[in-house]
């Protein structure tokens, strides 16, 4: 019988137990390329354009959406297809959302680079930026990573809080809590509005803008404070 998520485990155990799924992931995307691949002959979008999402559930607990796209008529027909996946599951704070990347050493060894992002995080996005209280959980995880596929990974520590970093995100900051190497947890969010920063501004200088205007100046404390309330 399949493991299944309980609310004691901690952020390894579940990041394990998603792995465990990749057989049903690989056959999902399988049965997913069968039924898009054929619909790209005839499309002339330059834009990306997305397919309806493959819902489905694993007996570990796991609430999957894996959407295709197109990525329009630049690519050749056989690279034009693309897809990504999440999951989102239920512990007694309420829903969070899990995704990663697989990522390759320079000396070939290949790891997995998970993001895992709260329910007090969502809270925030649906209440700051999509400001519509009516949206169910799995749709603001929804509108969030589909507004956030090109967030940037480029990451400033904070020094109020040394354990955490702020994450460039298309719609906003994301401060995250670092658990070990690349791994993150997604506590809360701010708007760039909120953070007094124009975003133009960021497109350019990235890094070194925010590194200058120093976060814990900008940001009120009661936002750092959501960060460990429900720790």
């Amino acid at each position: 019988m399949a493991q299944v998520i309980v609310d004691s485990m901690t952020y390894d155990e579940i990041c394990d137990l998603f792995r465990q799924d990749a057989n049903l992931i690989s056959h999902r995307i399988e049965e997913g390329k069968k039924k898009y691949k054929p619909l790209l002959k005839n499309s002339r979008s330059k834009e990306r354009t997305y397919f309806a999402p493959m819902r489905f559930t694993s007996s570990r607990g796991f609430s999957y959406v894996l959407q295709f796209y197109n990525k329009g008529i630049e690519y050749p027909t056989k690279d034009r297809l693309g897809w990504f996946y999440y999951a989102w599951f239920r512990k007694d704070r309420g829903i969070y959302a899990l995704s990663y990347t697989r990522m390759r050493s320079l000396y070939g060894h290949e790891f997995w680079h998970f993001n895992m992002h709260h329910p007090h995080f969502f809270d925030r996005y649906r209440e700051r930026f999509l400001k519509d209280l009516t949206l169910s959980k799995p749709e603001v995880i929804h509108k969030y990573v589909l507004n956030n596929l090109k967030s940037s990974d480029v990451c400033v520590p904070s020094q109020k809080y040394p354990n955490a970093e702020w994450k460039m995100c298309n719609d906003g900051l994301c401060l995250c809590n670092l658990i070990h190497g690349l791994d993150t947890e997604a506590k809360t969010f701010i708007t760039w509005d909120m953070a007094g920063i124009d975003q133009k501004d960021i497109a350019k200088k990235g890094k070194e803008l925010i590194s200058q205007l120093g976060f814990e100046v900008r940001i009120p404390d009661d936002n750092f404070d959501e960060f460990t309330k429900d720790e």
